[in-house]
């Protein structure tokens, strides 16, 4: 099976091996990991602005700050996708 990588919309954050490591194994994470933008822009299929936005208007939760970087936290990501995705 083979993983997109890539996300939707123009200029995606950079994708570090890290980053691309927590993306390939997502569904494993535990709930309390930290993830960057790039992981959550590709999770949810969204561009950078887009994550902006959803932060703005709720549908994800805000990121927390570690220095100079923004971190989500995979549990809450979790909780969001299951209010953002429609039902199958």
């Amino acid at each position: 099976m083979s993983t997109d990588l890539t996300a939707s919309g123009s200029s995606p954050s950079k994708l570090t091996a890290a980053d691309a490591e927590a993306i390939l194994n997502y569904d494993r994470l535990p709930d309390g990991v930290f993830v960057a933008r790039a992981v959550v822009e590709r999770v949810f299929g969204i561009s950078t602005a887009t994550v902006s936005r959803w932060v703005a208007s709720g549908k994800i939760p805000p990121p927390q700050k570690f220095g100079r970087d923004n971190r989500w936290l995979v549990g809450r990501l979790r909780r969001a996708q299951a209010s953002v995705e429609p039902a199958a």
